[in-house]
């Protein structure tokens, strides 16, 4: 009996030791977990344009410019850093420079008001250098190469242009340190705004065949152009007939392979800038994959170098309903893996009729809702607080307001 109670006691001590042990792990364990990652707030943003509708003129005070949109609930203002050759800040590459406009001094006024800074860059639209570059000019499947509208286009295949504004987007990294960094027109060209949504997918116009493009495919695709073929014309229907796939991989590669590389050489300079690419508004079965077909934009590759896309969802110009915006969002979601920052239009862009206020409010809700990283306004003059502004615009304002998820930002 003696032995039986002391073995018993041992085993009574070795459990309250275990139980002690378990505890004190558990407490360590709570103790030192992780608290959860918080989630940056969504984006809940504008685009504006101090070189246009007089803007810098009516806010020479940027500080009370930025008070008037945190008190609309925006949190985020994307703007353009230069027009063609004229830079909004002190540059070192660009010629021109509009002094009026200071984006450093704008830039260091939103951080201390807690408003973060997206910068505008205009990859492949650029007027300006075409003036002096004749060559750049884009050329269709037709052998036509006449602008549809003021959307005038470089060659993206052109290695010294890419090198020009790759540099710009640097400097502007550097220089500025903006908190995001979205590249425009950053595809092959497409007027995506004026094609109707009923047009066939063989009927839009495919860029570009100029000779050098002709040339760059042939290396990469390792085809050889049958020399009978005497017309751009001939040429792109032999490369469209039988060799679309290699042709679609060289577009694709070619913006690609340029977002990769600013990508990668804004975040040496600072890793903390965030990479944004506008997107074309269609989803993979608009226009038979027009996206990659035509604007070049594959937005699985794209997804690897880019923390945003940012896809120009103004429905009603295109002809879409609202849900379409929560459609395109969740797609180029579930296709990149990275934040979606659908833009919206405020109000009519053309001719295609005003955005009633239920009409707005119903597609920010489908702008805001998951798995969206929150949306863009276009653009600031429309919303901005003007006595003479109509009640239509000042309605809409306040659902916008509503509309952040996180009420006023101060």
């Amino acid at each position: 009996m003696l032995m039986e109670s002391m073995q018993s006691a041992k085993l009574n001590s070795f459990w309250r030791r275990s139980a002690g042990w378990l505890v004190l792990a558990l407490l360590g364990g709570v103790i030192q977990a992780k608290p959860p990652e918080s989630r940056p707030s969504p984006i809940h943003g504008v685009k504006l344009y101090l070189n246009q509708d007089d803007l810098q003129a009516k806010y020479p005070d940027y500080g009370k410019l930025l008070d008037e949109l945190g008190d609309a609930g925006v949190n985020a203002v994307f703007t353009t850093f230069f027009e063609g050759k004229k830079a909004f800040y002190d540059s070192r590459i660009l010629p021109q420079r509009d002094s009026a406009i200071d984006l450093l001094k704008f830039r260091a006024e939103a951080q201390r008001k807690k408003i973060q800074v997206g910068a505008i860059c205009h990859i492949f639209y650029d007027a300006d250098t075409l003036k002096d570059r004749p060559d750049l000019v884009v050329v269709d499947q037709h052998g036509d190469a006449t602008y549809a509208n003021w959307q005038q286009f470089v060659c993206p295949s052109d290695p010294a242009y890419r090198a020009y504004k790759l540099g710009i987007v640097q400097e502007i990294a550097r220089t500025i340190r903006p908190d995001i960094l979205s590249l425009d027109f950053m595809r092959f060209p497409t007027t995506w705004e004026i094609i109707p949504a009923n047009t066939k997918a063989d009927e839009l116009r495919n860029f570009c065949f100029c000779a050098r493009c002709l040339t760059q495919f042939e290396k990469q695709a390792g085809l050889k152009l049958p020399t009978e073929l005497d017309t751009t014309p001939k040429k792109a229907q032999w490369i469209l007939k039988g060799h679309a796939q290699a042709w679609e991989r060289w577009k694709t590669g070619t913006i690609t392979t340029f977002v990769a590389a600013a990508s990668k050489a804004v975040k040496a300079i600072d890793p903390k800038i965030k990479i944004s690419v506008h997107v074309v508004p269609w989803t993979q079965a608009t226009f038979d994959r027009g996206i990659t077909r035509i604007a070049g934009q594959d937005v699985k590759a794209l997804g690897k170098h880019v923390d945003y896309l940012s896809p120009m969802l103004y429905h009603k110009l295109i002809g879409q309903p609202t849900a379409y915006i929560h459609t395109l969002t969740a797609e180029l979601q579930r296709q990149s893996g990275k934040g979606i920052l659908p833009s919206l239009q405020f109000a009519q862009v053309e001719a295609e009729g005003e955005v009633s206020p239920a009409e707005f409010k119903e597609a920010l809700g489908y702008a805001l809702q998951a798995p969206s990283s929150g949306t863009l306004l276009y653009h600031w003059s429309e919303l901005r607080l003007d006595p003479t502004a109509p009640p239509l615009r000042m309605e809409k304002r306040m659902i916008f307001k509503a509309g952040a998820p996180f009420g006023k930002t101060r």
